[in-house]
Order: structure tokens, then sequence, then C-alpha cells
């Protein structure tokens, strides 16, 4: 489809394998979708990164459990935008965000975003965009690596990643099976209320970055190796 997707107001329950399957050259917009017990596959697949699209992917209100692959698997060259999703007991990674490839250096954006008890990682994106996330929660997922994973770190343009709150909520991220939480970046790295603790095999977060690092209002604790490492090419604020 050239001229894009959109869908709204969708409750998909039992499917023996993706709930909802998406493939466009335009952009794909959800609204209200919500998935649950998909027995071999993705919740919700998302794909418009074909060679001549830069198209966005824009995910409002979902909630997403039981899947039995990834919750929210996405492949784009465009921007993402998601708001108010939730995936919960997905048998592979929770979020599973892919723009790197994008002409544009697009960003990913998500506000609200809830993953937990997710079989391997709870929120995983890779781009060369700027990554900002508002309001984070991620609990009780078992991937031995990271529970969030978030990657610009070959981004061109020294883009750089932002983890913040609104609404006097704060970021989480608790009792995960490896680190807490895992940046690559080669440019600013903010951190603003962002708790990541009880990792029972990890650090609370892993930064690696070329430019700086500022943390505010945060804490580490109860983990099982650092509370927080850092690699920092700036300065650390």
């Amino acid at each position: 489809l050239n001229r894009g997707v959109s869908l709204t107001d969708l409750n998909l329950d039992k499917d023996d394998y993706h709930g909802l399957y998406v493939v466009s050259s335009g952009p794909i917009t959800l609204k209200n979708v919500n998935v649950s017990n998909t027995s071999t596959g993705i919740c919700v697949r998302l794909a418009n990164g074909g060679v001549e699209s830069n198209s966005p992917i824009t995910f409002t209100n979902g909630k997403l459990d039981n899947c039995g692959q990834e919750g929210v698997y996405v492949r784009s060259n465009g921007a993402v935008t998601m708001s108010n999703v939730w995936v919960e007991d997905a048998s592979d990674d929770g979020f599973d965000i892919y723009n790197k490839n994008s002409p544009s250096n697009a960003k990913v954006t998500l506000t609200n975003i809830t993953a937990n008890s997710n079989t391997l990682i709870g929120l995983s994106v890779t781009t060369n965009g700027a990554i900002l996330i508002t309001n984070l929660t991620a609990t009780s997922n078992q991937s031995g690596s990271y529970a969030v994973f978030l990657s610009n770190g070959t981004s061109p343009i020294n883009a750089g990643v932002t983890l913040k709150t609104s609404s006097g909520k704060v970021n989480e991220v608790k009792y995960s099976v490896g680190d807490g939480l895992r940046i690559q970046s080669n440019g600013p790295v903010i951190l603003d209320k962002l708790i990541s603790n009880n990792s029972s095999g990890g650090s609370g977060a892993d930064v690696s970055t070329l430019g700086n690092l500022t943390i505010t209002n945060s804490s580490f604790d109860g983990n099982r190796k650092y509370g927080l490492e850092a690699s920092v090419g700036g300065a650390l604020l």
C-alpha cells in the first residue's frame, strides 16, 4: 500500500500467529489497538521501511499482553512515535523498534510506555536519530543482557538520548535480570527522575557516550553489580 494505513479501535485476541501485521510504503497510524494471546506470533508488527519510504509510524493507546513473540515490532525508515502503549508477558522483547536506516536520521519519541514481565528485553530502540522517552516503566524483564536498551551510537549527527518525566511521575526500571538500562550514544545523554533498582544480575544503568552525561533526581540502588557504570567522552554533570 502506498497511501498509508490508519487503524482505530481494534481488539484482537487468541490468534494463532501475529495479532496485527501491517506492511506499507506510507505512514502507519494506530489508535486504540489492543492485542492479547497470540500463541506463536507478534502482537503488533509494523513495517514501512522500504527503500523509497521514510514515512512515520505512530501508535497511540494500546494494551498488548501474552504475546507469542515480541509485543511491538517496528521496522521503519521514518520517525517512530508511541504514547500510552503497554506490553506485558511477551515471549520475546516487549518493544523492538528499529529505524536506523532512516536517510533523515529520524527520531524515536516514546511517552507513557510500560514494558513489564517480558521474557527478553522490555524496550529496545536502535536508531541514528534522537531518542526521547517520557515516563517509562520497565519491571521484571527477564533478559540476561538488559531490561532497556537504547542505541544511537552510530548517529552521524551525534543525536542524543533523553529520559525525562512529566505530571509528577518517575521513570522506573526495576527487578531486571541483567542490567536495568543500557545506553550507547555519541551525543548528549540526559537522565532525569530515573529509578533503576534491584537488578539481580547486572548494574542499574550502563551508559556509554562520546558526549556529555547529565543525571538529576535519580537513584540506582540494590543492584547486583554497580549502581551506575559510565564511559563518557564529554562532561559528567
